[in-house]
């Protein structure tokens, strides 16, 4: 397996390119965790070490003794294929993983998936003894696959305090739902999902974190591909229920942080902070214009802090 160590750690405005800010200067808890390709991000914390899983084919993984770095990049998480899945001749259908720890110890990963049959992205679940793999998917099929021929795709867990656990994703046409899964978290329970938030353009990504007695999800809007307008958009609500969720506004954006396309994020509280991982789009080589989709350009891993304001409820980028 190839290991690469890179070290980044400076702020973002000693490292940004002036192609790549805005008329905003990014918030200082920003830091570059990987300059390299790594969308869609997710990571957790297990006995003092930080592990990274991306978008990528067989979902890379990536650890570090801090969340700020360095970073050492470990190979594929998942190095064998399902066999409910497939790939295209080029690039990857291999997006946006979650990986958390259940209650017995193992690690669980949720993922997006081109399901052979059906031939659209589906959602698959797999566990590993190891956080960083490999996970292996011994299921047939994808649990995730409605029969209305969208894609669904950006899984993440939630528990409700009932004990209840569900799959929280996006389907395509803009809606964000949930379904609930077996008490094993691996197994879709059967019931009929419910769909948390429409609109009309893009939303993506969903993570819901709790805060006090309210529920706040971040949320990546419009496509990630659209020059720089990609960004995470929060919105609050009493319970996991549909039609109840209000939008606090954009935490991150090109505009409040100078980034271009800032969104696929992941979240996580460690150290009384609440960290946020997400993916900004970088130039390959000096001079380019970040913004343009044409132009050389990948993906990085960026790490920062959350600021939950005096509500507690209006999370923004430090």
């Amino acid at each position: 397996m190839a290991v690469v160590a890179l070290t980044l750690v400076a702020s973002v405005p000693t490292l940004l390119a002036s192609a790549d800010r805005a008329a905003a200067a990014p918030g200082d808890s920003v830091t570059i965790g990987l300059d390299r390709n790594f969308p869609d991000p997710s990571f957790i914390h297990v006995d003092g070490t930080y592990y990274a899983f991306s978008t990528g084919n067989g979902f890379p993984v990536a650890s570090a003794p801090s969340i700020r770095g360095p970073w050492t990049v470990l190979g594929k998480s998942m190095p064998t294929r399902p066999s409910w899945t497939v790939q295209p001749a080029t690039g990857t259908w291999d997006w946006a993983p979650d990986v958390f720890r259940r209650d017995d110890g193992r690690f669980v990963m949720y993922y997006t998936a081109h399901d052979r049959a059906s031939d659209r992205q589906c959602i698959g679940t797999a566990i590993s003894d190891s956080p960083a793999g490999p996970y292996v998917d011994t299921a047939s099929r994808p649990q995730i696959c409605p029969s209305n021929g969208r894609h669904v795709l950006d899984p993440s867990p939630f528990t409700k305090l009932d004990g209840t656990h569900w799959i929280i994703y996006n389907e395509e046409g803009g809606h964000i739902r949930a379904t609930r899964m077996t008490a094993d978290r691996l197994r879709n329970a059967g019931e009929a999902p419910i769909t948390l938030i429409s609109r009309s353009t893009i939303i993506e990504a969903p993570v819901i974190l709790r805060s006090g007695p309210r529920l706040v999800m971040f949320t990546s809007r419009n496509h990630y591909n659209d020059g720089c307008r990609y960004k995470t958009e929060a919105f609050v609500s009493v319970g996991l229920n549909p039609g109840t969720w209000t939008s606090v506004g954009d935490v991150l954006s090109h505009g409040n942080t100078g980034l271009c396309g800032p969104g696929g994020a992941d979240l996580l509280k460690v150290g009384g902070k609440t960290w946020i991982m997400f993916h900004a789009w970088r130039c390959n080589v000096p001079g380019c214009t970040v913004s343009d989709p044409a132009a050389p350009r990948h993906r990085a891993m960026m790490v920062g802090t959350i600021n939950w304001g005096a509500d507690n409820l209006t999370p923004r980028i430090e």
